[in-house]
């Protein structure tokens, strides 16, 4: 888009001419408000379905523990979970 009074190229993200200081014509370049970086429909990354395996393995090994009387299977699974949202909450800062 050029000013209309110098012709003078106004960037697109510009809203005054950079020449002269007229204001762009209302409309002259599309807005882009509401980008989605990803969209709704992306598959879940492999690390995520792996988390979230783990995640439920480990509390159903802690309940199948617990009931059972297997307090050591219990205390992997209770284990497993608190390394797990232990690594949810801190995230990168561990590795």
């Amino acid at each position: 888009m050029n000013c209309t009074a110098c012709q003078t190229p106004i960037p697109p993200s510009g809203k005054f001419c950079p020449k002269c200081g007229r204001p762009a014509p209302p409309g002259a370049f599309p807005s882009h408000h509401g980008v989605i970086a990803h969209p709704p429909t992306a598959p879940i990354p492999k690390a995520g379905k792996v988390f979230f395996g783990l995640l439920v393995a480990g509390v159903i090994l802690a309940i199948l523990g617990y009931s059972a009387g297997a307090a050591w299977i219990g205390i992997a699974g209770t284990a497993v979970v608190a390394l797990l949202v232990l690594v949810l909450l801190v995230g990168d800062a561990l590795f």
